[in-house]
């Protein structure tokens, strides 16, 4: 659920940045990307206060929260030099013949940057699937997350379900590598 709300919203972001410019562009950049230079944990203990305040510690809407703030600057840091070499000049064509916003992003500016918004995609979940940090301040009981309750189980007990689920998701991400190394030769 992070990366699916993540990705549209940086996407919009970077479209927005890219076609204002300027110091507007910049300020709009150095907000989104404040979350991924900010310590995991003074972020972790703001949002918690923010969140327990509005009563959401604990709810899976604080997790998300959390998650897609920490996921966005990373989908932003992919998508800015994809958008950066698109031509404009489609999207102002596919305006010109009726086509509204809507339309031109999802006809012309997704199709192109198709590879660019996997790769945003994939990096917002493995992000969001990493984050410990946020998880500790923000879950619990049924919210909490795989690395929450990781954390928790090697603090608590030695348990071999950790180490399976590590060698799983390494054995994971070592079959997606030599798959897209294999294709790339082809």
């Amino acid at each position: 659920m992070t990366a699916l709300i993540a990705v549209p919203f940086a996407l919009l972001a970077c479209i927005s940045m890219n076609r204002l410019g300027g110091k507007t562009a910049a300020s709009i950049q150095s907000v989104l990307l404040t979350p991924s230079v900010t310590p995991g944990i003074l972020l972790a203990i703001g949002l918690f206060f923010v969140l327990a305040a509005q009563r959401l510690v604990g709810t899976l809407f604080g997790v998300l929260v959390g998650h897609v703030l920490l996921a966005v600057p990373v989908a932003c840091i992919v998508l800015l030099p994809a958008l950066a070499r698109f031509d404009w000049n489609q999207v102002q064509a596919a305006r010109s013949l009726g086509a509204d916003w809507a339309r031109a992003i999802g006809g012309i500016i997704v199709p192109q940057l198709r590879i660019s918004l996997l790769s945003a995609t994939l990096m917002a979940f493995l992000t969001s699937l990493d984050e410990s940090v946020i998880s500790i301040f923000v879950a619990s009981g049924r919210n909490s997350t795989m690395p929450k309750l990781m954390f928790l189980s090697l603090r608590d007990q030695i348990d071999p379900t950790i180490a399976a689920i590590s060698t799983l998701w390494t054995a994971v991400v070592v079959v997606v590598v030599v798959i897209v190394a294999l294709r790339q030769k082809s």
